[in-house]
């Protein structure tokens, strides 16, 4: 025999099922945070994407050391990329390969392709290329 009586009560049952629901609650609540976590990684992964096919590679690199977590190596890249910047020479080093790799991705979208022209002082149409005669093949 128990040397102790357990008597579920009206209150000792709402205490455990108000528990049971607080319980519930909090970790609803947990699994948002954490998607709300991934979702913003996710974000943050598309966004480096992104950046790499425009030719900002050390900024994309930047948000990939966020998106993994690797804050030790995010602030390295951090440093890295500000040592980049103050030098005037790798600056324009960065920004010239930004343009070079991003060029082709901004000439796709036709508005942007005819700002790109009028600042480059050419046509707004890019001349046509005359199409090459058609050979003639024969059966044997």
């Amino acid at each position: 025999m128990l040397p102790f009586a357990i008597v579920l009560t009206p209150l000792w049952i709402a205490v455990i099922v108000l528990s049971a629901l607080c319980a519930a609650l909090l970790a609803s609540w947990l699994f948002k945070k954490d998607d709300a976590i991934e979702r913003r990684r996710e974000e943050a992964i598309e966004a480096a994407a992104e950046l790499k096919k425009f030719g900002w590679d050390q900024l994309a690199d930047v948000l990939i050391k966020y998106a993994i977590g690797d804050y030790s190596g995010l602030l390295g890249e951090i440093r890295a990329l500000r040592k980049q910047i103050m030098d005037s020479d790798k600056a324009r080093a960065l920004v010239g390969n930004a343009i070079v790799k991003g060029l082709p991705e901004v000439m796709k979208d036709d508005v942007w392709a005819a700002k790109v022209r009028k600042v480059l002082g050419l046509p707004a149409e890019p001349e046509s290329v005359p199409a090459a005669p058609a050979v003639p093949t024969t059966k044997p």
